[in-house]
C-alpha cells in the first residue's frame, strides 16, 4: 500500500470520519438506501398505527422519511432488523418507547426462533402466534412468509436529546413560543449513554458507541426565513424549508482529539435559527445509528517509521496542491472570458430566432394557400375531364347521325334517279298521248281504244310517280331526324368550346338541299294532282265518248292531253330540280361525315389529354398537401428551436453566473488551500508527529464499538440484526 495513501487515511481519520459520518449523511440521496428499508420502515409505521400511543400516531411521514434517507442505515441484509420509537415532548422528554421488529424467513421455515425481552408483544402485519420456550426463547409459527412484531420495553435508551428553544437570544418555554414572531433559534443537545472501558494500547480507555444523529424539520417559507443550520444541511422545496442537522456525539472523548491543536469540530449538538412569525412547529424526527463507521477501514497503516516519512511526503503534496489551485484559478478565469463569449453568442442567435421563426411562418402560410389553389385546380381538372368525356360521347352520337343521314342521302338520290326515269317516261308518254290525242281527232274509230290504253297506262306511271314521291317523303323525314341531330352535335360541340365554322357551313347546304327537296316535293305534288285530274279528264271523256258525241269527246282529249303534257313537262323539271338538290346534299353529308369524323378525334384526343392532366393534377394536389402538411411542420419546429434557443439564452446566463461562481469558489479554494496547508496539514503534522499509533487504535475502538451495537432488545445468538432510533418530539 502506497505510504501517502496510509499516512493520509490515519492522520487525517477525525476529519475522515466527520466527513463520512456526518457529510455524506446529510445528502438526501444517501447510496445506502435500500428499498427493502423502505419496505422495513413501512411496514413499521403500519404497525406503530395499531398503537395508540405510538410515535407513528404523531410523527410526519415526510420529516421521518427524509431523516431516514439522510441517514442511509443498511437493515436490509440482517436477519432480524429493528426500530425503536421514541415518543417525546417538545423538550425532548421520553414519553413513551415501542420497538419494532422484523424477522426475515430467508429459508421458509415453518417456525422462526426468537429471543426477546418486551412487553406486550402484538403480531402487526399477520396472523402469526409465538409460544414462549422454556429457556426464554419464543417460536412463531409460520407459513414461510417473515414476521413483523412490536413490544413495549422500559430499557435505558443508550442515546437521549433534549430541545431548548429562544426567542430573540432568550431562553423561552415551547408552549410559551407558540405564536410568536422574532429571531427564533431551537438547539438540540444530545447525550450518548452508551459507553465502555476498552484497552487502547496499553491504557483503558472510555470509548462511546458511535451514534450519529439526524434530525429533520420542516419550516413553512411564510413564516420561517432566513435560516441557518450550524450542522446540517437545508433543503427548500419553494413552500418548506427542510432542515436536517446533525451531532455524533461521544467521538470527540473517543478519539482523545480535546487537546488537539486542530480545528477541526465534531459537535453533539446543532442549532437552527430563523426570522418568524407566529411560531408554529408541526413535529421533529430524529434517526439515530451507530452503523456509519461501518466501512471506515484503516488496518493497511502498520509501520510507524513509515508514517513519519509519509507525513513529509503529505506535507510536500500539500504544498503542490496549493500551487495547483492557483493554476486552476487562472483556468477558470479564462473559462469565465469563454462563457461570457458563448453568452453574447447566445443572446444575437436568440435576438435572430423571431425573424427565422416569422419566415417560417410566411412559407407555412404560402405553402398552405398554394394547397388550396391546387384543391381548386384538381376540382377544375375533374369537371374538365367530365366535360371531355361527355363531348367525346356528344360528338361520336354526331358523327353516328351524320353517317345515318349520309346513307339516308344515298338511298334518296337512288329513289330520285328512279323518279326522273319515271318522269322522262311521263312526259314522253303525255307528248304520245298529245299525239294520239291529235291523231284521234283524226281517227275517231281507233280513239276509243288508244284513249283506254293511255289511261291505263298513264294511271300506272302516275302510280309509279307516287311510289317516287312516298320514297321521297320519307328520305325527307329521316333527313330533317338527321339535321335535327347534326344541329344537337353542333350545339354540343360549341358548348365543349370546340371549333363549329365547318360544321356550320355543312349544316347549310345541307339546310338548303333539303329547301330544294321541299320545292321539288311540292311540284311532285301539284304534277301529281293535274296527272290525276288530266286521267279524270280522260275518264270522262271516255265516259262521254260512251254516252255523247264523239267530236265533243275528242276535242276534250286533246285539250287535256295537251295540259298533261304541259304537266308532265313541269313534273320532270321539279324532279331534276330535286334530284340537283339531293346531289348537293350529298355532297354536303359527305364533307360533314369528314368533318365529324375529325371532331370526334379531335375530342378524343382532348378526353385523353384532359384525363392526363387531371392524373397530373392530382399528383401536383397531393404534392402541394403534403407540402403544406411539411411546412406547418418546419413552422413547429421552429417554434421550438426558438423556444430551444431562448432556454440555451437562459442556460447560457446560467452557465455564465454559474462560472463566475465557480471563479469565486476556486478563488476560495485557493485560498482555503493555502490556509489549509498552513493551518490544517502543518498543525496535524506537528499535532500527530510521533504519536499515530494510539489515534489509530482510538479509531478502531470506536469502529468496534459500532460494529458491536447491532440490536436494543435481544437477539438470538448467531443471528445476523441491525437497529435503528427514531425520535419525535410533539408539535408546538
Amino acid at each position: 500500500m502506497n505510504m501517502n495513501k496510509k499516512v493520509v487515511k490515519l492522520t487525517v481519520a477525525a476529519t475522515a470520519i466527520t466527513v463520512t459520518a456526518a457529510s455524506c449523511l446529510i445528502s438526501v440521496n444517501a447510496s445506502k438506501a435500500k428499498s427493502n428499508e423502505e419496505k422495513e420502515k413501512n411496514d413499521a409505521v403500519e404497525a406503530n398505527a395499531k398503537t395508540s400511543e405510538s410515535a407513528a400516531d404523531k410523527a410526519d411521514n415526510t420529516v421521518v422519511n427524509t431523516v431516514e434517507k439522510v441517514a442511509g442505515t443498511t437493515q436490509a441484509d440482517a436477519d432480524k432488523s429493528e426500530t425503536v420509537y421514541v415518543t417525546s415532548d417538545a423538550n425532548g422528554n421520553t414519553k413513551s418507547v415501542i420497538v419494532s421488529d422484523w424477522l426475515k424467513n430467508t429459508n421458509k421455515e415453518g417456525a422462526i426462533a426468537d429471543v426477546t425481552n418486551l412487553t406486550n408483544i402484538e403480531n402487526v402485519k399477520g396472523y402469526e402466534t409465538y409460544t414462549t420456550n422454556s429457556d426464554g426463547t419464543i417460536t412463531w409459527a409460520s407459513t414461510g412468509d417473515d414476521i413483523y412484531y412490536q413490544g413495549e420495553t422500559t430499557k435505558e435508551l443508550p442515546v437521549t436529546m433534549k430541545a431548548t428553544y429562544y426567542l430573540d437570544g432568550q431562553e423561552i418555554s415551547p408552549a410559551d413560543l407558540t405564536g410568536k414572531s422574532g429571531k427564533v433559534k431551537i438547539r438540540f443537545d444530545y447525550t450518548n449513554n452508551s459507553v465502555n472501558k476498552v484497552l487502547v494500547g496499553d491504557e483503558e480507555a472510555n470509548i462511546y458507541t458511535p451514534f450519529t444523529m439526524i434530525t429533520g424539520m420542516i419550516l413553512p417559507s411564510e413564516n420561517f426565513s432566513n435560516v441557518e443550520v450550524s450542522s446540517g444541511k437545508i433543503i427548500s422545496d419553494g413552500k418548506n424549508e427542510i432542515v436536517v442537522g446533525y451531532a455524533m456525539p461521544g467521538l470527540e472523548e473517543s478519539l482523545d482529539l480535546a487537546d488537539k491543536d486542530i480545528d477541526f469540530s465534531m459537535p453533539d449538538y446543532f442549532e437552527v435559527s430563523a426570522d418568524v412569525t407566529d411560531f408554529s412547529l408541526a413535529m421533529t424526527a430524529t434517526v439515530a445509528t451507530a452503523d456509519v463507521l461501518s466501512d471506515f477501514d484503516i488496518n493497511g497503516v502498520e509501520d510507524f517509521d513509515e508514517l513519519e516519512d509519509s507525513m513529509k511526503d503529505l506535507t510536500d503534496a500539500s504544498k503542490k496542491l496549493v500551487d495547483g489551485t492557483s493554476d486552476l484559478a487562472d483556468g477558470v478565469t479564462t473559462l469565465k472570458d469563454g462563457t461570457t463569449t458563448l453568452r453574447d453568442g447566445v443572446e444575437t442567435l436568440d435576438g435572430k430566432s423571431g425573424e427565422l421563426v416569422d419566415g417560417m411562418s410566411t412559407l407555412a402560410n404560402g405553402a398552405s394557400e398554394l394547397n388550396e389553389g391546387t384543391d381548386k385546380l384538381a376540382q377544375g381538372s375533374d369537371n374538365l375531364e367530365a366535360g371531355a368525356k361527355k363531348l367525346d360521347e356528344s360528338t361520336q352520337t354526331l358523327v353516328d347521325g351524320l353517317n345515318q343521314t349520309k346513307e339516308g342521302a344515298d338511298t334518296l338520290v337512288s329513289s330520285y334517279s328512279a323518279a326522273v326515269d319515271g318522269s322522262s317516261q311521263l312526259a314522253a308518254g303525255l307528248e304520245s298521248l298529245n299525239n294520239g290525242a291529235s291523231q284521234l281527232q283524226s281517227g275517231v274509230s281507233s280513239m276509243g281504244d288508244s284513249l283506254s290504253a293511255s289511261i291505263a297506262e298513264y294511271s300506272a306511271k302516275i302510280q309509279e310517280a307516287e311510289a317516287g314521291i312516298s320514297g321521297a317523303e320519307a328520305a325527307k323525314s329521316d333527313l330533317q331526324t338527321q339535321e335535327a341531330q347534326l344541329i344537337d352535335g353542333i350545339k354540343a360541340t360549341a358548348a365543349a368550346s370546340g371549333d363549329t365554322s365547318a360544321l356550320e357551313e355543312n349544316l347549310a347546304q345541307v339546310q338548303a338541299g333539303i329547301a330544294q327537296y321541299d320545292a321539288g316535293i311540292t311540284n311532285a305534288y301539284n304534277l301529281k294532282g293535274q296527272a290525276e285530274g288530266a286521267v279524270a279528264a280522260l275518264s270522262q271523256i271516255q265516259s262521254q265518248m260512251a254516252s255523247s258525241g264523239l267530236s265533243d269527246g275528242v276535242a276534250a282529249l286533246a285539250s287535256g292531253s295537251g295540259d298533261l303534257l304541259t304537266g308532265a313537262n313541269s313534273l320532270s323539271t321539279g324532279i331534276d330540280q330535286l334530284y340537283a338538290g339531293t346531289q348537293s346534299l350529298q355532297t354536303a353529308l359527305d364533307s360533314l361525315s369528314e368533318g365529324g369524323a375529325k371532331l370526334k378525334s379531335g375530342t378524343s384526343s382532348l378526353y385523353g389529354g384532359a384525363s392526363e392532366l387531371n392524373s397530373g393534377v392530382s399528383k401536383i394536389d397531393e404534392a402541394t398537401g403534403k407540402l403544406a402538411s411539411g411546412t406547418a411542420t418546419l413552422y413547429d419546429g421552429g417554434i421550438a428551436y426558438t423556444d430551444g434557443v431562448s432556454k440555451l439564452k437562459d442556460g447560457g446566463v446560467e452557465l455564465d453566473n454559474g462560472v463566475t461562481k465557480l471563479k469565486d469558489g476556486v478563488t476560495d479554494l485557493k485560498d482555503g488551500m493555502t490556509k489549509f496547508d498552513d493551518e490544517g496539514i502543518n498543525k496535524l503534522s506537528d499535532a500527530f508527529d510521533g504519536d499515530i499509533k494510539p489515534l489509530k487504535d482510538r479509531i478502531n475502538a470506536v469502529k468496534d464499538a459500532g460494529d458491536n451495537y447491532k440490536i436494543f432488545s435481544d437477539v438470538k445468538e448467531n443471528t445476523s440484526s441491525s437497529v435503528k432510533f427514531i425520535f419525535t418530539t410533539d408539535g408546538i
